[in-house]
Protein backbone atom coordinates (compact mmCIF):
# COMPACT_ATOMS: atom_id res chain seq x y z
CA UNK A 1 0.00 0.00 0.00
CA UNK A 2 1.16 3.57 -0.75
CA UNK A 3 2.22 5.85 2.16
CA UNK A 4 -0.38 8.30 1.02
CA UNK A 5 -3.22 5.79 1.35
CA UNK A 6 -1.75 4.81 4.46
CA UNK A 7 -1.75 8.31 5.55
CA UNK A 8 -5.34 9.47 4.40
CA UNK A 9 -6.90 5.53 6.46
CA UNK A 10 -5.01 7.16 9.44
CA UNK A 11 -6.46 10.51 8.98
CA UNK A 12 -9.83 9.67 8.59
CA UNK A 13 -9.88 7.31 11.45
CA UNK A 14 -8.07 9.63 13.82
CA UNK A 15 -10.90 12.36 12.67
CA UNK A 16 -13.57 9.80 13.03
CA UNK A 17 -12.18 8.97 16.41
CA UNK A 18 -12.05 13.14 17.52
CA UNK A 19 -15.22 13.66 16.74
CA UNK A 20 -16.98 10.87 18.09
CA UNK A 21 -14.86 11.46 21.20
CA UNK A 22 -15.67 15.16 21.04
CA UNK A 23 -19.19 14.54 20.22
CA UNK A 24 -19.53 11.82 23.55
CA UNK A 25 -20.90 14.23 26.28
CA UNK A 26 -24.33 15.14 23.81
CA UNK A 27 -24.43 11.66 22.91
CA UNK A 28 -24.23 10.45 26.28
CA UNK A 29 -26.47 13.18 28.07
CA UNK A 30 -29.22 12.65 24.76
CA UNK A 31 -28.83 8.91 24.20
CA UNK A 32 -27.53 7.27 27.85
CA UNK A 33 -28.81 3.65 26.50
CA UNK A 34 -25.64 3.39 24.23
CA UNK A 35 -23.10 4.45 27.27
CA UNK A 36 -24.38 1.22 29.05
CA UNK A 37 -22.10 -0.35 31.58
CA UNK A 38 -21.24 -3.04 28.86
CA UNK A 39 -20.55 -0.29 26.36
CA UNK A 40 -18.21 1.53 27.90
CA UNK A 41 -16.36 -1.97 29.62
CA UNK A 42 -15.94 -2.51 25.61
CA UNK A 43 -14.93 0.69 24.34
CA UNK A 44 -11.99 0.96 27.50
CA UNK A 45 -10.91 -2.54 26.41
CA UNK A 46 -10.18 -1.27 22.87
CA UNK A 47 -8.74 1.69 24.15
CA UNK A 48 -6.12 0.02 26.07
CA UNK A 49 -5.73 -2.63 23.47
CA UNK A 50 -4.94 0.17 20.61
CA UNK A 51 -2.66 1.79 22.55
CA UNK A 52 -1.16 -1.68 23.92
CA UNK A 53 -0.47 -2.24 20.39
CA UNK A 54 2.04 0.46 20.13
CA UNK A 55 4.88 -1.16 21.79
CA UNK A 56 4.50 -4.27 19.94
CA UNK A 57 5.29 -2.25 16.82
CA UNK A 58 7.52 0.52 18.43
CA UNK A 59 4.68 3.27 18.19
CA UNK A 60 1.51 3.68 16.62
CA UNK A 61 1.16 1.11 13.59
CA UNK A 62 -0.35 3.36 11.38
CA UNK A 63 2.75 5.52 11.63
CA UNK A 64 4.96 2.62 11.07
CA UNK A 65 3.63 1.06 8.13
CA UNK A 66 3.57 4.88 6.58
CA UNK A 67 6.96 5.37 7.50
CA UNK A 68 7.97 2.28 6.02
CA UNK A 69 6.11 3.12 2.69
CA UNK A 70 7.68 6.36 2.81
CA UNK A 71 11.07 4.97 3.27
CA UNK A 72 10.32 3.05 0.36
CA UNK A 73 8.81 5.57 -1.90
CA UNK A 74 10.42 8.84 -1.37
CA UNK A 75 12.90 8.39 1.64
CA UNK A 76 13.30 12.38 2.68
CA UNK A 77 9.17 12.32 3.46
CA UNK A 78 10.21 9.76 6.27
CA UNK A 79 9.83 11.34 9.80
CA UNK A 80 10.57 10.33 13.02
CA UNK A 81 8.15 10.81 15.96
CA UNK A 82 4.37 11.00 16.71
CA UNK A 83 2.77 11.24 13.38
CA UNK A 84 0.18 14.00 15.22
CA UNK A 85 3.29 16.32 15.64
CA UNK A 86 4.81 15.94 12.09
CA UNK A 87 1.78 16.53 9.94
CA UNK A 88 0.62 19.48 12.72
CA UNK A 89 3.95 21.14 12.26
CA UNK A 90 3.87 20.28 8.60
CA UNK A 91 0.66 20.93 7.34
CA UNK A 92 0.30 24.13 9.81
CA UNK A 93 3.35 25.25 10.82
CA UNK A 94 2.41 24.87 14.56
CA UNK A 95 4.84 23.15 16.50
CA UNK A 96 3.85 21.26 19.06
CA UNK A 97 5.36 21.00 23.19
CA UNK A 98 6.52 17.65 23.66
CA UNK A 99 4.14 14.41 24.82
CA UNK A 100 1.00 17.05 24.00
CA UNK A 101 0.05 14.57 21.05
CA UNK A 102 0.05 11.67 23.48
CA UNK A 103 -1.69 13.56 26.25
CA UNK A 104 -4.89 14.89 24.01
CA UNK A 105 -5.20 11.06 22.64
CA UNK A 106 -4.99 9.64 26.34
CA UNK A 107 -8.10 12.71 26.82
CA UNK A 108 -9.66 11.88 23.49
CA UNK A 109 -9.91 8.14 25.19
CA UNK A 110 -11.62 9.11 28.38
CA UNK A 111 -13.89 11.96 27.23
CA UNK A 112 -16.25 9.17 26.58
CA UNK A 113 -15.75 7.15 29.35
CA UNK A 114 -16.28 9.99 31.56
CA UNK A 115 -19.06 11.16 29.70
CA UNK A 116 -20.63 7.88 30.11
CA UNK A 117 -20.37 7.66 33.77
CA UNK A 118 -21.41 10.88 34.50
CA UNK A 119 -24.51 10.71 32.52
Amino acid sequence: MKARTILIIHTTIFLCFAFAAISSPYFALHYPEYFSALNLIVFGVIAVAVVGTWPLFGGCPFTIWENTAWKRENPSRAYRGACIDHYIERWFGIRLPDHLSTIALIVLFLIPIVSGLVW
